[in-house]
């Protein structure tokens, strides 16, 4: 296979949607990680603060990071970092726990980077169901702002982790085991390919230690950190459940145990993981398409109020009311010069109208399309499939969009007035590089492409609010929160909003006819969404 065909095969295999790593190896694989962890030379005292500091750093993907730093080959010269516990009512923390009441539930939290503008912000995260009884137990037993390892037992567990893997003394099962980066990229590896899971939690998840794949799809989308939090939590529980499974299937429940305390110090305790009476009742807060980060007062046990929710991604995209209104007032103009040149039937009248009908009909593909206004802001009449799609160069590639039924009646309403006043120019007026489907007629009666400057001085003398740019920003948006009849997943966004790398794009792809058919209806509701009317251009 030639470099470009691998290069390809890999952009293809990050896409959303690939899949997850395979559960059996994952499982096996940690097996031997418990194992170390549990071996009889160890302390009791210590096996609960490693399984603790290790199981933390496997689910954040931190672990990841530090044994691969600079995008070295080679594991790194690591330290792994202080975790402590804070009081609820403090301002969150990097690397802080702290412990909190939903309802009636106590449940442990644990500090998450967000990347808000230039700066970083820290906001609590609910543990996993599965994690919440072993955590909540351990949090309990320790003291504030004390980093729960010392220098020495850091190295220590570091060197447990990096020790090499034998296979001696190991039955066939245990034997079997995935590449110990595979086990430690796990979340990761998830992440990047869970295909439920959208632009912006996935980049919180891993903006600080792994590159995303299609990374400016993030810039377009705009979500809460309420809602970004469920979405974690959700994508949490998927990744650990699917483990879960595998274990009870490969009747490994005894190996994934942790020999602790028991709470009056007296004896050794032996806590499994996988057991379902462990399981707490997940509160009903968390079933919420967003959760709530709880804000405590000193002093108080349970929480006075809620957090005010900050606002994460894009900043550009426009409120449905403020673009309906201004498509309503063009409408109207669009009526008000239709009934003007039936009264004044001269050329310039009719030129002004049409080229009236051509802003309209422009700002119309750029919202039922999504397409860049500053790269391709019409089609080439060779590349339109009426009712269908079309093919537009956008980036360097021609990629492929959907036409929907309003945009296909109105260009077809374009055609009818462009030949109407073709008929009345010159055949020398068309002298155009491309054959395309919309163009203006300027003051020299001559075919202008409409461009991104021509249609910024438009908005701006209709008064617009907003650029033409914010308008692909909303159609992401309107992608991103529709859900009926049903949500669109992560690479249908991105393939509405036209996000490929190289084997991504036209040729090198194929789409399933479900999914298509999903993304058809999508875009046929957008019309409605928007209150876009029909207009007809020609009486």
């Amino acid at each position: 296979m030639g470099y470009t065909a691998n290069e390809k095969r890999k952009n293809r295999n990050k896409q959303s949607g690939a899949p997850y790593p395979e559960a059996k190896l994952s499982v096996t694989s940690l097996t031997r990680i418990f194992k170390n962890l549990n071996r009889s030379r160890l302390p009791i005292r210590k096996r609960e603060k490693f399984f603790f500091v290790f199981i933390y750093l496997w689910l954040t993907g931190e672990l990841a990071s530090l044994r691969k730093q600079d995008n070295s080959a080679k594991i790194s010269d690591y330290t792994l970092p202080d975790l402590f516990r804070q009081q609820a009512y403090k301002t969150c923390q990097k690397n802080a726990f702290r412990t909190v009441m939903y309802d009636s539930t106590s449940w442990v939290e644990y500090a998450v980077a967000y990347p808000v503008k230039n700066r970083i912000v820290y906001l609590w995260q609910p543990v996993p169901s599965r994690l919440n009884p072993f955590f909540q137990r351990f949090l309990s037993l320790r003291g504030y702002e004390r980093p729960f390892l010392s220098s020495n037992e850091k190295g220590e567990l570091k060197t447990m982790i990096e020790k090499r893997w034998k296979q001696h003394g190991l039955d066939e099962l245990e034997q079997s085991v995935g590449r110990k980066d595979n086990l430690i990229n796990y979340f990761n590896i998830c992440i990047q390919n869970d295909n439920r899971l959208s632009a912006l939690p996935r980049y919180v998840l891993t903006h600080q230690h792994h590159r995303v794949h299609h990374d400016h799809a993030r810039y377009y989308q705009q979500e809460s950190s309420d809602r970004i939090r469920a979405k974690i939590f959700r994508a949490h529980e998927r990744y650990l459940e699917r483990l879960i499974f595998e274990i009870r299937a490969l009747n490994l429940e005894e190996k994934f145990t942790v020999e602790r305390r028991t709470k009056n110090r007296s004896g050794i305790e032996r806590v499994y993981l996988v057991d379902t009476t462990l399981i707490q009742s997940i509160p009903a807060a968390f079933e919420a398409h967003s959760i709530e980060q709880l804000h405590y007062h000193e002093g108080e046990s349970k929480p006075s109020s809620a957090q005010t929710p900050i606002l994460i991604g894009s900043r550009r995209n426009v409120d449905v009311v403020t673009l309906a209104s201004f498509f309503r007032q063009l409408e109207s103009d669009v009526h008000s010069h239709a009934i003007m040149i039936e009264e004044d039937n001269s050329l310039e009248a009719l030129v002004s109208y049409y080229n009236l009908c051509t802003y309209h009909l422009t700002l119309c593909f750029l919202i039922c399309t999504g397409v860049r206004p500053t790269h391709h802001i019409s089609i080439e009449s060779r590349r339109y499939f009426p009712g269908k799609k079309a093919s537009v160069y956008d980036k360097g590639h021609y990629r492929e969009i959907f036409i929907n039924e309003y945009l296909s009646e109105q260009i077809h309403q374009y055609q009818r007035l462009q030949q109407r006043v073709m008929s009345r120019l010159p055949t020398q007026a068309f002298p155009l590089e491309k054959d395309i489907l919309w163009y203006l007629v300027n003051d020299n009666q001559k075919a202008q492409a409409v461009s991104a400057s021509l249609l910024r001085q438009f908005l701006k003398q209709r008064g617009a609010t907003f650029l033409a740019y914010s308008i692909r920003h909303t159609f992401a948006q309107f992608a991103l929160e529709h859900v009926t009849p049903s949500s669109l997943s992560n690479a249908q966004i991105d393939r509405l909003m036209g996000h490929a790398n190289l084997g991504e794009n036209i040729g090198n792809d194929h789409i399933f006819p479900l999914h298509r058919q999903q993304l058809v209806q999508h875009v046929n509701r957008i019309a409605s969404n928007f209150n876009l009317q029909k207009v007809c251009y020609v009486r």
